[in-house]
């Protein structure tokens, strides 16, 4: 039976909204996301489309649709939407169950990404839309819903629906965007995940702005150095490090890999005096620097490596 609540839950088919009088008053709205109506049981491509093509991301319904649409449950399966955001090297970032995370969203520009239940929970009526407007003198939501460009319903009623739906809810980012309701913790692993399926570009950029909005965070530069590292960019790599262990000078994995550039750069001796003090002593991470520090011990010193670079 859980099994069986679980899967209905993932898996959603659509139901139409009906329409509402258009607002008056105060109201954020950002007119210019596209519509992309949809078809039958198609909301979850439709929404899909609509916050990709509004990234700007080359994308169509029928692109969406292969991405998450599952035929023969009729209905769009919510794990998937992630990473159909992702091959666009974009960012998906999962929003706080808080209408003030969406409307911090709206406000910075960008539309949300929402999965609703327009019935109730014994006999739920599944459905994507997207959040582009919030009155707040009327106190009413605007989507992309269904079939409608402007879907207007009460804060109340919107919130009763999403939260039947979990409150489940995406934004998707631009590289180096960042919402303003974000973690430092939540947002780089969402762009370490980016990162991790090989779209370096757009997670440097991300990682850059990261070390502006949380400076206090050494992980931000630590993805720095690991991307520069890969690029075959050594020097830029052991710069990175460095200003992670600056940041915070009990990163142990900074340190690790400060190590190992510094003694790809020649300097195996001073990669050495980086970790002695430490293989020791930190029990979390100790492991891991005695295995560095022996790889390090094999390696020759390069003439003229450590004259070559100003490290510390």
């Amino acid at each position: 039976m859980w099994r069986l609540a679980i899967l209905t839950f993932l898996l959603a088919g659509c139901q139409a909204a009906e329409v509402d009088p258009r607002l008056e008053g105060d109201t954020v709205e950002l007119s210019s996301v596209p519509f992309i109506a949809q078809d039958t049981d198609q909301c979850g491509p439709a929404a899909l489309a609509t916050v990709l093509s509004f990234a700007g991301a080359s994308t169509d319904l029928a692109e969406a649709r292969g991405a998450v649409y599952l035929p023969d449950r009729k209905g769009s399966v919510q794990p998937e939407f992630p990473a159909a955001i992702r091959r666009h090297g974009l960012i998906p970032y999962a929003l706080a169950p808080e209408f003030g995370a969406l409307r911090q969203e709206l406000e910075s520009g960008r539309p949300v990404l929402v999965f609703q239940n327009l019935g109730v929970r014994m006999l739920p009526r599944w459905h994507y839309a997207v959040v582009v407007g919030y009155s707040p003198s009327l106190d009413h939501v605007i989507l992309r819903s269904g079939m409608h460009r402007r879907h207007i319903v009460s804060r109340r009623a919107f919130l009763a629906s999403w939260k039947r739906g979990d409150r489940w809810a995406y934004s998707v980012l631009r590289p180096g965007e960042i919402p303003a309701s974000a973690t430092a913790l939540d947002y780089l692993l969402a762009v370490a995940e980016l990162e991790r399926l090989g779209h370096r570009a757009p997670a440097l950029e991300s990682y850059r702005a990261a070390t502006l909005r949380w400076p206090e965070v050494s992980a931000s530069w630590l993805g720095i150095g690991n991307i520069h590292y890969h690029r075959g960019e050594i020097g830029q790599a052991r710069l990175a490090y460095r200003r992670a262990l600056d940041v915070d000078p009990d990163d142990s994995a900074a340190r690790n890999n400060l190590a190992q550039t510094v003694a790809e750069l020649g300097c195996p001796d001073r990669a050495l005096a980086l970790l002695e003090a430490f293989v020791e002593t930190d029990r979390a991470a100790g492991t891991l620097l005695g295995e560095t520090r022996a790889e390090i011990r094999a390696m020759p010193e390069r003439v003229g490596g450590c004259e070559a670079f100003a490290l510390n």
